[in-house]
């Protein structure tokens, strides 16, 4: 669940303060009732220059105002103090939830495959380089705008899944084995909607074993969740839930492929940090809780999302978008500008990477792979990175590299 930051008390909350011409003219009024009540009811005859004449024309007006002035004092400092306790608790509730949002999870693993290859693609798309482009998939068919991976067969569907899954666990085999044995593991896959869950969860079974890798329980994760499984995961206070490591595999291939549409897949190995750290893992980069918003939202949602990350806006000179629809991108360099987004800085935008104008739209596996390429990137530039893609809303997170985790911690 999306953790809900507390907001500091608005001015509405704030008691109304005391203002003091009010209380001069209630004073004034008050000493100007006490004379007319004093000329009009002393006696004929009676001599005015007594104390009972003064206290009378002066001075109980005066104690009645001081009275009053006082109980209308006391009612203000209470209600002041009363705001001031609950803005402390709102204070300590807020950096609670801070500290808890920041706790990030260790990447110990991170590889993708698209048209553009299985290394190095982010410096290249960092160059504006692009492998969509018009092509027929079989004669006499109208060309499409798409990118293809090109796979050892060209078989039919399931074994062109199959053979992307045996791609990426070879490609991740390394850190997969380093896992220690006994410590709580399983494997997110996530599928496009229009795929046959079961054939694939099988034939990703198959592989699984072919590979002779410790046993893994496999859950098919909806294309809705993507990212925010990270905040699911997150928001688990102890146990197995929490100190776990999970492989997220997330493939998206077509049949008849869409206009405009990617082929890509990425597989991810996440650890919880502290786990990690206790086994001697070392993390290639650090993965931070996504945040979820709308295209309205996108200004909470990014500063949260540096928030989470450790780094101010301005100090994320990259920002990696994938699955955005227009309107998403337009918002997202407009509020980029207005909170100092260190991607949006310069006219040119160097460090905005369109992912789909360079492979074209991954779709169900978008935040993953961009996350992929995000975690190499910051490998590269030893620079945190900003993930902007649409799932079910849009989500927003951050990418720090190893150094720079390490460098803010000590600080």
């Amino acid at each position: 669940m999306p953790i809900e930051l507390p907001e500091p008390s608005s001015d509405k909350e704030r008691p109304t303060p005391l203002n003091p011409i009010v209380w001069l003219v209630l004073l004034l009024g008050g000493l100007a009732g006490g004379v007319a009540w004093t000329l009009l009811t002393w006696p004929k005859g009676q001599p005015t220059g007594t104390p009972w004449f003064w206290m009378r024309l002066l001075g109980y007006p005066t104690l009645a105002w001081a009275a009053l002035f006082g109980i209308r004092l006391h009612f203000h400092e209470e209600d002041s103090n009363h705001l001031a306790a609950r803005e402390e608790i709102r204070q300590a509730d807020r950096e609670e939830a801070i500290v808890f949002g920041t706790e990030p999870l260790a990447v110990l693993g991170a590889v993708y495959l698209c048209a553009m290859g299985t290394d190095g693609v982010p410096g290249r798309i960092s160059q504006k380089e692009a492998a969509l482009r018009a092509r027929t998939l079989e004669r006499r068919m109208p060309a499409v705008r798409h990118t293809r991976l090109v796979l050892g067969e060209d078989g039919g569907s399931i074994d062109r899944y199959r053979q992307t899954f045996q791609a990426l666990l070879q490609a991740v085999d390394a850190p997969l084995r380093t896992l220690p044995p006994r410590a709580p593991f399983d494997v997110q896959l996530q599928l496009p909607r229009e795929a046959d869950p079961e054939s694939l969860l099988t034939a990703w079974n198959t592989c699984w074993g072919n590979c002779d890798l410790r046993p893994a329980e496999t859950r098919l994760a909806p294309a809705s969740e993507g990212l925010m499984t990270l905040d699911t995961w997150l928001d688990e206070y102890g146990g197995p839930a929490l100190e776990k490591f999970t492989l997220f595999i997330a493939v998206q291939l077509h049949d008849k492929p869409p206009e405009n549409s990617g082929e890509a897949a990425a597989a991810l190995l996440l650890g919880w940090a502290p786990l990690a750290e206790r086994r001697d893992l070392a993390p290639i980069a650090m993965l931070h809780r996504p945040v979820a918003c709308e295209t309205d939202g996108i200004a909470e949602a990014m500063t949260t999302a540096a928030l989470f990350g450790r780094v101010k806006p301005e100090d994320l000179p990259h920002l990696w978008q994938s699955g955005l629809s227009r309107s998403d991108k337009a918002a997202l360099l407009k509020v980029g500008s207005e909170v100092a987004l260190g991607a949006a800085r310069e006219d040119e935008l160097p460090g905005v990477h369109d992912i789909d104008a360079a492979i074209g739209n991954p779709r169900a596996a978008a935040g993953w792979f961009a996350t992929a390429l995000a975690i190499e990137q910051a490998q590269q530039t030893q620079s945190p990175q900003l993930i902007a893609c649409r799932e079910r809303a849009l989500r927003l997170a951050v990418v720090r590299p190893v150094a720079h985790q390490s460098r803010t911690e000590t600080t």
